[in-house]
């Protein structure tokens, strides 16, 4: 989940909390804006209203100009600035992205999503006009470019039709895109840009990739927990099975004596007390395989993304089990099998 193809490059992008002021009239974000790409340490600043791990979300009807009020598609509307693109590392996979050079893109231009040409059936999107709700869209707006599909949900969810647009007035997080390098620098910058446009307000922020990857806290924390208790499991039961191999082994210490009197090799006796045990393995390999495999097979369809499940980790486990359990008793089998067999007949 955190290391597959996203679609949008989450490191080094610093995420300002700007909820509080996209409320004002008079938020000054156009000023915070230039003034932090006047460090160049950072390369591009960009406000929007939702972020991947961030769950904030806004829907729309649209539809292609001509087409009947019947043809509406809810979309995701995700209101952003200029360097929207850039900062996140979007890919454009056709036409251009919004920029400041065309004076109509700041009403009149879109981008799309690959997910909302499917939705929207556009066999030739850029160019194509839209019908959006709102007064500053009323003579509809025009497709310019199309980004490549990204998660901007966890993977618990399927990717939505997003239409990104400019809309300086529903900006609650501001995306800026840093260089790695001095990067407290860079945020002490941040921070006094940010003070000395705002100092009745705390400068909140966090990086979208502890933002994004927060969406598996749950995840994270289960594997942790299975984690912890495969290894308990484990050692618990190799002591089971130690002493319940040490056992068997005691109770068959006159044979093996017998057995090495008849001229048996230390090899054939070794196997003929392992062969017991192994037995067992493979008939709980039998049994615990299909019901692994239903479970999580179950625990995958919470997500809409997820890797498919290869048939050769089972028969894995079953072996790795085989090498555990040859590892715990195979001292016990190999002392058994070289005692002297004069003092295995004596045994009593």
């Amino acid at each position: 989940m955190k290391n597959s193809d996203l679609g949008f490059t989450k490191e080094n992008v610093v995420l300002l909390n700007f909820l509080e002021l996209s409320r004002q009239n008079n938020n000054k974000y156009d000023v915070l804006r230039d003034e932090l790409l006047k460090d160049q340490n950072i390369r591009y600043v960009s406000g929007a209203f939702t972020l991947p791990g961030i769950n904030s979300q806004m829907n729309i009807g649209v539809k292609a100009v001509g087409t009947s009020s019947d043809n509406s598609v809810n979309i995701q509307a995700l209101p952003a600035d200029f360097g929207f693109v850039k900062s996140l590392g979007l890919e454009i996979t056709e036409g251009r992205d919004l920029s400041k050079d065309f004076s109509a893109d700041r009403f009149e231009s879109v981008l799309l999503n690959q997910t909302a040409v499917k939705a929207l059936n556009l066999n030739n999107p850029v160019g194509t006009k839209l019908n959006i709700p709102g007064e500053d869209y009323k003579n509809g707006v025009k497709v310019v470019g199309v980004v490549r599909d990204f998660h901007i949900q966890s993977f618990h969810n399927k990717i939505t039709p997003i239409l990104i647009y400019i809309n300086p007035h529903n900006y609650i997080s501001v995306a800026v895109k840093v260089n790695p390098q001095n990067i407290d620098a860079t945020l002490g910058y941040i921070k006094t840009v940010w003070n000395s446009l705002y100092p009745d307000i705390s400068l909140n922020y966090k990086y979208l990739e502890d933002a994004y990857n927060n969406q598996y806290s749950a995840e994270e924390k289960t594997g942790q927990l299975l984690s912890v208790f495969t290894v308990l499991a484990l050692f618990i039961s190799c002591l089971g099975l130690f002493g319940f191999a040490f056992f068997i082994v005691r109770k068959r210490t006159k044979e093996v004596g017998i057995r090495k009197v008849m001229g048996a090799k230390v090899s054939g006796i070794s196997v003929l007390l392992t062969r017991q045990f192994l037995l067992m393995i493979a008939i709980s390999g039998v049994i615990a395989c299909p019901v692994a495999y239903l479970l999580v097979r179950m625990w995958l369809r919470n997500f809409a993304f997820s890797v498919k499940l290869s048939w050769w980790i089972f028969p894995a486990a079953v072996c790795a089990e085989l090498v555990i359990v040859l590892l715990t008793i195979s001292w016990l089998s190999w002392r058994t099998a070289t005692r002297n067999p004069v003092d295995a007949l004596r045994y009593e």
